[in-house]
């Protein structure tokens, strides 16, 4: 190769790597923000009471030493160890565990201990601006959309459930049929009935106008809802 052709070469190498390493990622990184800093149940109040009393509101809780004793011995976990350190167990007790903002632990990150709302929906600090633009009734200044395209999971997917209820884990349905976890039965019966036992929190018809995608979630609620309305107005 004469001198003009490797110099070339060269130029056109440092060319791409320059590309390559001044590119903007792909995908953005969302950091988790917890849900008093997030205040998720500043908009949100009936949702969050509903999951303070919830299993996942309180899961990180059952790692400790002398809780869940009788579970644990099925699972051949030994209930006198403290687990709340344990990087495996802390993937599905806490949220975000070893992600950006995640969880670290209970004197850094407390308000991120157990199932909490950016488990199921993200993490927050891309859709929570987004989310609280406004506090009047302007469909735009709530848009679902806007939420999704900044980092919301919502609808939730069945996949990203089962990261934490699967048979690979040591508590499933192998083990004890309670632990068996149905996707659709369960979303049905936590949206319709919303007890403590059934899932991360009751689903409650929203204040304001998200567009069509929280239309349909909520389609039986809403048609009540209006029917209600019409009723009180006499019409």
């Amino acid at each position: 190769m004469n001198k003009l052709k490797l110099k070339r070469a060269t130029i056109c190498i440092s060319f791409c790597l320059g590309l390559l390493f001044s590119a903007p990622l792909s995908a953005k990184e969302y950091k988790y923000l917890g849900f008093e800093t997030g205040g998720c149940q500043k908009c949100h109040k009936k949702q969050h009471e509903s999951w303070v009393e919830t299993p996942m509101a309180n899961a990180y809780y059952t790692l400790e030493p002398g809780e869940k004793v009788e579970e644990k011995k099925k699972a051949g976990l030994d209930p006198k160890k403290d687990y709340t350190t344990d990087p495996e167990c802390l993937k599905c007790h806490a949220t975000g565990y070893g992600k950006p903002g995640g969880f670290v632990n209970m004197d850094k990150t407390e308000e991120l201990h157990g199932v909490t709302c950016e488990a199921c929906h993200g993490p927050g600090s891309g859709y929570q601006a987004e989310a609280i633009k406004g506090t009047d009734e302007s469909a735009e200044k709530h848009k679902l959309s806007t939420a999704v395209a900044a980092g919301l999971l919502f609808p939730v997917k069945e996949e990203h459930c089962t990261n934490c209820h699967n048979d690979d884990h040591k508590h499933n349905a192998k083990l004890d049929p309670k632990y068996k976890f149905d996707f659709k039965e369960r979303l049905e019966k936590e949206k319709k009935k919303g007890s403590k036992d059934e899932g991360n929190h009751k689903h409650y018809v929203l204040e304001f106008d998200h567009g069509p995608i929280i239309d349909s979630f909520f389609q039986d609620d809403l048609k009540k809802k209006e029917a209600l309305k019409k009723k009180s107005s006499g019409k």
